[in-house]
C-alpha cells in the first residue's frame, strides 16, 4: 500500500552535496518532510522524498549551506508529464479502466460444485430463473433469496450456498438425502395375487394361508389372509406377511413397417460462429444448408485464465443437413430389430421377473410385420391390500370364522 501512494504521489531520489549533509537530514525531517531510503555513497549521502516536498528542501538546504541534485524521478506524475502530448493513449488508457470496472460490476462465471443427481443443465436453467447466470448484475443479485427459491424449485437439494468472490458465482449444493422406506407392518393387511398364475413356492411369516402350492389364482384373488383366529375362537387383525412365489405368463406385441419415413443425414453441413460475451451472443459468420431439416450441434471454447473461465467465448456451430427418406425393411434386419425390442421388453417391463422361457411369432400382412412374444416367468405375485378397502370381503372373512369357531 506503502509503494501504491508514493507511485501516485510521486518521488525524487537526489544527491547531498555540501559539509554538514545531515544537518540538512534532521531539519528536513523536523518541518514535516517524509525521507527514506537514506544512505551514505561514496562522498555523498542519497535519500528520497516525495515530488510535492522538493521544492520546499531546495530553500532548507541553502541555510545548512548544501546542494540537492536530482539523481531520477518516478511516479505517475512522470509518467502523465512524459506521454501529456499522446492524448489517444491516455483516453485509451481511461477507456479500458472504465470497460474494466463496468465489466467487474456483471457475474464471469457461474461455478457448481456438489452435484449427484441433480443435472447441471437443469440446476443452470433454475439458477437462471432466479437471476444466477453469465452475465447478471451483482448489485442487483440476492444470493440468499435466489439459494431459497432455488431449494424450493428442487426438492433434491438440501441445502445450497451462493458465493460471490469478485466476478466468479461459487454455487455449493448439498443433495437431500433420501428418506428411508419403512415398511408400515402395524396396520392389518392382507396378500392378494397381483396376477394370474400357478403357486410355486409359498413362504408365509404372518396370516393364513388361503392357497397351497401347485393352486392356480386369479388376479385379486386372497392368498393370505390378516383375519387370524385362534384356538380359543378369538379373531385378531394382523398385518400380512408372505412371500408367494408362482408362475406367470406375460405377453407382447411388437409391430414394425414395412416401409417408413425417416429423416436421415445426406451428409452435408456448414459451420458457424459466434462470439459470446457476457451471456451476450454476436454471429460472426453466416451460413445455412439447403434443407428444411436439419439438427444443429455446438461447441464452446472459453478463455481461460489461471484456472478461472472468462465471459469471453468462441460458440461454433455445425448445422447437419437430413432429408426425408423412405426405407424398407428387409426380414434380417426386421427380425433382428424386433428382437431387440422384445429384449428390451424384457430387461425394463419384466427386470423384477425371471424369465424362464419365451416363445416368438413372426407375422406379416400387407403393411407391417408383427412379433408376438409370450413369456413364462417366475415372480413374487404377493400384494398387500389394507383391511378396509374390500369390506364385504373382510366381513365374510370374519364371519366365516366366527361360524367355525366352537362356542
Amino acid at each position: 500500500m506503502l509503494r501504491l501512494l508514493r507511485f501516485l504521489h510521486g518521488s525524487v531520489r537526489f544527491r547531498i552535496e555540501g559539509r554538514f549533509p545531515e544537518r540538512f537530514i534532521n531539519i528536513a525531517l523536523r518541518n514535516g518532510v517524509a525521507l527514506w531510503d537514506t544512505r551514505r555513497e561514496g562522498d555523498y549521502l542519497y535519500s528520497t522524498m516525495y515530488m510535492r516536498d522538493y521544492p520546499v528542501c531546495r530553500g532548507l538546504s541553502r541555510r545548512c549551506r548544501c546542494r540537492l541534485r536530482i539523481v531520477s524521478r518516478r511516479g505517475l506524475p512522470v509518467v502523465l508529464r512524459r506521454y501529456r502530448g499522446r492524448v489517444g493513449l491516455l483516453i485509451g488508457a481511461g477507456v479500458f479502466a472504465a470497460v474494466v470496472f463496468v465489466m467487474s460490476l456483471f457475474i464471469w462465471n457461474v461455478e457448481i460444485h456438489g452435484l449427484d443427481t441433480v443435472s447441471e443443465s437443469v440446476m443452470r436453467e433454475t439458477l437462471r430463473k432466479e437471476g444466477v447466470y453469465v452475465g447478471a448484475f451483482k448489485p442487483s443479485l440476492d444470493s440468499l433469496t435466489a439459494a431459497r427459491r432455488v431449494m424450493l424449485d428442487l426438492p433434491e437439494v438440501g441445502w445450497m450456498a451462493v458465493n460471490v468472490q469478485g466476478s466468479c458465482a461459487d454455487v455449493e449444493v448439498k443433495e437431500e438425502a433420501p428418506a428411508p422406506k419403512v415398511e408400515d407392518i402395524t396396520s392389518p393387511a392382507n396378500i392378494k395375487a397381483s396376477c394370474d398364475g400357478t403357486v410355486v413356492r409359498m413362504n408365509v411369516s404372518r396370516g393364513d394361508a388361503y392357497t397351497t402350492e401347485g393352486s392356480g389364482v386369479v388376479e385379486g384373488q386372497l392368498l393370505v389372509s390378516g383375519v387370524v383366529a385362534d384356538k380359543l375362537g378369538g379373531v385378531s387383525l394382523v398385518h400380512a406377511d408372505a412371500e408367494i412365489i408362482a408362475r406367470t405368463k406375460h405377453s407382447a406385441v411388437f409391430t414394425l413397417k414395412k416401409k417408413e419415413s425417416l429423416l436421415l443425414p445426406t451428409g452435408e453441413y456448414t459451420e458457424r460462429v459466434r462470439g459470446n460475451i457476457l451471456g451476450a451472443e454476436c454471429p460472426l459468420s453466416f451460413s445455412a444448408v439447403d434443407s428444411p431439416h436439419f439438427a444443429v450441434r455446438r461447441y464452446r471454447e472459453s478463455l481461460l485464465i489461471a484456472d478461472r473461465t472468462l465471459p469471453v467465448s468462441i460458440v461454433r456451430e455445425r448445422v447437419i443437413a437430413f432429408c426425408d427418406t423412405t426405407i424398407k425393411r428387409k426380414n434380417n434386419s426386421v427380425k433382428e430389430l424386433l428382437s431387440v425390442r422384445s429384449l428390451l421388453y424384457t430387461c425394463f417391463a419384466l427386470q423384477d421377473c425371471t424369465v424362464e422361457s419365451c416363445d416368438t411369432k413372426l407375422s406379416q400382412d400387407k403393411g407391417s410385420y408383427t412379433l408376438k412374444a409370450d413369456y413364462t416367468c417366475l415372480e413374487d405375485i404377493a400384494l398387500l391390500s389394507p383391511i378396509g378397502t374390500d369390506e364385504n370381503t373382510d366381513t365374510r372373512i370374519v364371519r366365516e370364522i366366527e361360524t367355525e369357531s366352537p362356542d
